[in-house]
């Protein structure tokens, strides 16, 4: 249980809760990808560090997790600690805000998995995968329809799945499947830069 102290001062508190259905299919997609060179992997807005821990374990990369809330990335380090012979480190980074700090293309594979939950982050969600990415991007994504405050404050509901296809739009070109797991209400998408 997270204590609710952690909470206060952050600006987002989704990463406080565990996202399964993105994240076991973003898994899946991963796991299907034996092929792929997986030595360094990125994981963007890891939350409590389930996808990032069980891929390193898994998969024996080294994955930098990240997270814009300093004490969800306490949380996830602490999964992380919990589950020996994972080989990884977290680091705070706010993809909407400000460019990447990594190389272009230095991570073999880039991972998300329930990030997508507004119009306005499939843009710089796109952008993080484009710079960070060399090979194989997944981003594992729960169907839903997002409710968020407006700029007048009011309570506001986007289109169906409207922030996904704003991604997708963006991740046409590299786009190179598409697997849904209807059981979960779960989709994941596998990008690939040549």
């Amino acid at each position: 249980r997270v204590p609710d102290t952690s909470r206060l001062g952050c600006e987002d508190v989704t990463g406080f809760q565990a996202w399964m259905p993105a994240t076991r299919a973003a898994a899946r997609a991963f796991r299907q990808l034996e092929s792929v060179e997986t030595r360094l992997v990125l994981e963007l807005g890891c939350g409590l560090g389930a996808l990032g821990t069980a891929m390193s374990r898994e998969r024996k990369s080294f994955v930098v997790m990240t997270d814009k809330e300093l004490p969800v990335l306490q949380l996830a380090k602490r999964t992380a600690e919990a589950n020996a012979g994972v080989k990884l480190d977290v680091v705070a980074y706010d993809f909407v805000k400000g460019s990447s700090p990594w190389r272009q293309g230095c991570f073999d594979s880039v991972l998300a998995a329930d990030v997508l939950f507004l119009d306005q982050l499939s843009s710089p969600l796109f952008e993080a995968f484009r710079v960070a990415g060399a090979g194989t991007g997944i981003l594992g994504h729960q169907i839903r329809r997002a409710v968020y405050r407006g700029a007048d404050g009011k309570p506001c509901l986007e289109a169906h799945d409207s922030a996904l296809e704003g991604f997708r739009q963006r991740a046409e070109k590299q786009l190179r499947s598409t697997e849904n797991f209807p059981e979960e209400e779960s989709t994941a998408l596998v990008l690939e830069w040549p």
